[in-house]
């Protein structure tokens, strides 16, 4: 933001980072309108995984049990203040499940307790999630995307379950310095598109868990202001005040 408004000084932005970081922390040093978002990366879903231990085959069987266990359960998140907490957050919610929020520091941290059982449920991030539900040591009962994804096919999204405003992704893209020159940003861009198209780059994503958002300019601008909104609206609900 206090860099050369030259093109050299990229911002690698997140959807947490720029759109519920601004709800969640009251004394932010910047603000969305500091930055032009110039195009969304790459993408990926959420995984809503159980232990084994949890005696749940689908979606609508976890539902039931966390209503019988009521205050007897926890949900892990790979942090606080990000679309893993707040998903979890609005299952509590909306299951009244009285849930106590376990929050890891990382993927790693969170996947590992949960393959050991000490949480049992959670929404994790699909690459990390994906060979421990393909070995049977976690079971995937839906994904957070808008459709199904190729890695997990036969695991249903929230959406078709009823859940659509559970639809979400994490996500990386490039932003800039708002004072940055128009021809400069365009230059950038045209620079992404062109890496976008390589075949090679796009597997060996795919081979992550990654798919090639192809989100730019305007329309990825307006995009990251809904998810602003629409976190905004959790996070107020949620109660949650990120510490400075």
């Amino acid at each position: 933001m206090r860099g050369a408004a030259d093109g050299y000084t990229l911002l690698v932005g997140t959807q947490g980072l720029n759109t519920i970081n601004p709800s969640a922390f009251p004394k932010l040093r910047w603000k969305p309108e500091n930055f032009t978002p110039l195009v969304k990366g790459v993408e990926a879903p959420l995984v809503l995984v159980v232990h084994p231990s949890v005696p749940a085959r689908d979606f609508a069987e976890l539902a039931t049990w966390l209503q019988s266990q009521r205050g007897k359960e926890s949900y892990a998140s790979y942090s606080a203040g990000t679309p893993s907490h707040f998903l979890g957050y609005m299952l509590n919610d909306r299951l009244k499940a009285d849930m106590v929020h376990v929050p890891y520091k990382g993927s790693g941290p969170q996947v590992t307790d949960l393959l050991g059982g000490q949480v049992r449920l959670g929404f994790t991030q699909l690459a990390t999630a994906e060979p421990y539900v393909r070995a049977g040591k976690l079971k995937a009962l839906a994904v957070t995307s808008a459709k199904r994804v190729k890695a997990l096919a036969q695991v249903p999204t929230m959406a078709e379950l009823g859940y659509q405003d559970f639809t979400s992704s994490v996500w990386f893209g490039l932003l800039v310095s708002s004072a940055t020159p128009k021809p400069v940003q365009d230059q950038i861009l045209q620079a992404v598109i062109r890496a976008h198209a390589d075949a090679g780059l796009r597997g060996k994503l795919a081979a992550i868990g990654f798919e090639m958002a192809d989100e730019s300019g305007p329309a990825f601008a307006k995009d990251i202001e809904t998810e602003s909104a629409r976190w905004a609206r959790v996070v107020k609900a949620s109660g949650f005040q990120a510490l400075e």
